[in-house]
């Protein structure tokens, strides 16, 4: 094998051993949060469902400012912000958890229902941002660094394994999470829940390693067609102008895939 050949094999190593610690870790913690919210409120399954429906408004809305932010930063700083973004939004979301485990059960701690709304507005909002890092780093290296530095010829079999991890960690990471939320302890309330939050929590940091290693190694320091554009000008977007183009409805249907 080349010397080529061989840091080929080792890029795309790298960016599907990266895709499979955090894909493993969203999974696992989307699927925990409903059932840590039945057990927040009990029998209220239509919070559970409002929670999810926020997070994917919120990602209908967000999604085209992310791509357009994504081409005009360099990759580096898109990885870092990606990452820390999915980190610190699960440690905020596991935060509220319990605030509002502790307010609704103990109710010598909060009296005010306006407490518990709040908390459930800033769960809500750290759920669109863990979902929103997510898509950050998967269009990262799914859209940019896999076309970047991978050879034509190889880019469609790296897609190929690509989506067997994706599909892989959809199956297996609910299972194993599904065995850790059952977890009970006497002294640590919603055990499973921070279990999880964990394994998500600590699978960003070989990620965000692994995927600046591959950035430096290629030496894709600066992304040529990358040019910095202000906070108003990504805001910026027209409804009529989006439906008329055929992407639109791709990146409509893309958004649906984050639960």
């Amino acid at each position: 094998m080349s010397r080529g050949m061989g840091q080929i094999f080792k890029i795309e190593t790298q960016l599907l051993l990266g895709r499979l610690l955090t894909r493993s870790g969203d999974q696992a913690w989307d699927f925990v949060v409903p059932f840590a919210l039945l057990h927040v409120f009990p029998g209220k399954l239509q919070i559970a469902a409002f929670y999810y429906l926020i997070i994917k408004i919120g990602i209908f809305l967000l999604t085209t400012w992310v791509g357009k932010w994504i081409d005009s930063n360099q990759r580096r700083k898109v990885v870092k912000i990606g990452v820390c973004v999915q980190f610190f939004a699960v440690l905020g979301g596991i935060v509220c958890f319990y605030l509002l485990d502790r307010s609704v059960h103990n109710k010598t701690i909060f009296l005010e229902g306006a407490v518990v709304v709040a908390l459930f507005a800033f769960l809500s909002f750290f759920g669109v941002l863990a979902s929103l890092g997510s898509l950050i780093t998967d269009i990262s290296v799914g859209n940019d660094l896999a076309p970047a530095m991978i050879p034509a010829d190889r880019l469609t079999q790296f897609n190929s394994w690509l989506r067997r991890i994706d599909l892989g960690t959809e199956v297996g990471a609910p299972i194993v999470a599904g065995i850790l939320f059952a977890l009970e302890s006497p002294n640590i309330h919603l055990l499973g829940l921070v279990i999880v939050a964990l394994w998500n929590l600590v699978s960003f940091v070989p990620e965000y390693l692994l995927l600046l290693n591959v950035i430096q190694e290629s030496g894709l320091h600066i992304k040529e067609t990358g040019t910095a554009k202000r906070w108003k000008d990504l805001f910026h977007f027209s409804f009529k102008e989006a439906i008329s183009r055929p992407i639109f409805w791709l990146i409509f249907s893309y958004v649906f895939r984050f639960t």
